[in-house]
C-alpha cells in the first residue's frame, strides 16, 4: 500500500504486569496526521511611501500624501480612526540659509492615505520638506494588539522596526499654475476590446493567471491637469462599486492608484467562468466612471458614467 505522505506512523511497545505475575505486551499504532504546508499568501510587513509628485505641486495644493498600508488594516478592525502622532512627522520650509521647521496639519483622507500640510498657507516658489519618522510602526502595532485582546484574536503581534535610515523624505516646490475642475464632464478613453492574459491576487496563492476579455481605460485631464496628474488621487467604479484589482496579493497599491498606471486602469471579464467570476466582470453592458481629485481640495476631474460592453473575443 502507498502511503500518503501527510500521514505518518509511529509504532511504540509498552509492557505492563498483569495480576498473577504474567507480562503482556501492547502494541501502540499511533497515526499522525502532519498538515499540509499552508498555500496562503503571507503579507505581513510594512508598507509605507510617500505618493510620487515628481517634484513640483500645483500652486493651490495644501500638502502633500503618505501612504500606510498598516493603517488600512487597522482601521479596518474597528470602524474609528487612529490617532496619528505629529511627532512621527516634520515638515521644513527650505529657505536659503538653513531648513525651518513649520506648523503643519495631517488629516486620514482614505483608509491608508495620510494628507500632511503646513498650517500656513504655501506660495509659489517655496521649497519644502517633509519627513515621516520609519520607527513609529510599534504605534500601529500597540493599537492592534488592543483592537485583537478578544478570545478570537489572541495571538502577540510583534513590533515592527524598519532598517536603515530613521526618516523617510519628500522634497517638493510649489509650483506656479493652479488646477480647477472641468467645467464639463472629463473624456474616459476606452481601449480597444481585445483577448489576453493577466494576473491576479489571491489569498490562497499570491497570484494566479486568468486568460480574460479586457479593455483599457484612461481619463484625459486638460494640460494644467496633466502637468501635475501624480498629485492627483483617481478613483474607479464599476456599475457604482470601487473597482482596483491588483496582479499580486501582496502588491501595496495604495488608495487613488492602479496597477495599471496613474489615471489609467483595466476592465476585464473571465473567459474561462464568465457568469460565476467574483473576481471579474460578468459579460454584458456596464458603466466605468473615474473621478481625479486633487486632495484636501476636492474634485479636478468626472468622467461621468460612460457605458461599455465586454465580453471574451475569439482566439485567434
Amino acid at each position: 500500500m502507498k502511503q500518503d505522505p501527510n500521514i505518518t506512523f509511529i509504532t511504540r511497545f509498552s509492557t505492563k504486569e498483569a495480576p498473577g505475575g504474567i507480562i503482556f505486551s501492547l502494541f501502540v499504532l499511533l497515526v499522525v496526521f502532519s498538515a499540509r504546508p499552508s498555500q496562503a499568501c503571507d503579507c505581513e510587513g510594512p508598507g509605507a511611501s510617500f505618493l510620487v509628485i515628481d517634484g513640483t505641486i500645483p500652486a493651490n495644493a495644501i500638502g502633500v500624501v503618505w501612504h500606510e498600508k498598516g493603517l488600512k488594516r487597522i482601521m479596518s478592525l474597528e470602524n474609528r480612526p487612529v490617532p496619528i502622532k505629529k511627532s512621527r512627522f516634520k515638515v521644513e520650509l527650505l529657505e536659503e540659509t538653513v531648513p525651518r521647521q513649520v506648523q503643519f496639519e495631517t488629516k486620514v483622507i482614505e483608509y491608508d492615505l495620510i494628507l500632511i500640510s503646513p498650517t500656513k498657507k504655501m506660495r509659489s516658489g517655496e521649497r519644502y520638506r517633509i519627513s515621516v519618522d520609519l520607527n513609529y510602526w510599534h504605534d500601529f502595532f500597540q493599537v492592534s494588539e488592543k483592537l485583537h485582546s478578544d478570545n478570537r484574536l489572541k495571538q502577540k503581534r510583534k513590533p515592527l522596526r524598519s532598517k536603515g535610515s530613521r526618516w523617510k523624505s519628500i522634497e517638493f516646490i510649489v509650483g506656479e499654475t493652479a488646477i480647477r475642475r472641468h467645467k464639463f464632464p472629463a473624456k474616459l478613453k476606452l481601449g480597444v476590446l481585445e483577448r489576453g492574459k493577466v494576473s491576479l491576487g489571491s489569498p490562497l496563492s499570491c497570484s494566479f493567471e486568468l486568460e480574460v476579455g479586457k479593455i483599457n481605460i484612461e481619463l484625459e485631464l486638460l494640460e494644467a491637469a496633466s502637468k501635475y496628474k501624480k498629485a492627483l488621487l483617481f478613483k474607479t467604479t464599476v456599475d457604482q462599486k470601487p473597482w482596483q484589482p491588483k496582479d499580486f496579493e501582496c502588491a501595496n497599491i495604495p488608495s487613488g492608484r492602479s496597477w495599471v498606471d496613474v489615471g489609467k486602469e483595466l476592465l476585464f471579464m473571465s473567459c474561462k467562468n464568465p457568469n460565476k467570476s467574483s473576481y471579474s466582470l460578468r459579460p454584458g453592458k456596464h458603466k466605468v466612471r473615474m473621478i481625479a481629485t486633487l486632495p484636501g481640495v476636492g474634485v479636478i476631474a468626472d468622467s461621468g458614467e460612460v457605458q461599455f460592453e465586454i465580453r471574451c473575443p475569439d482566439k485567434i
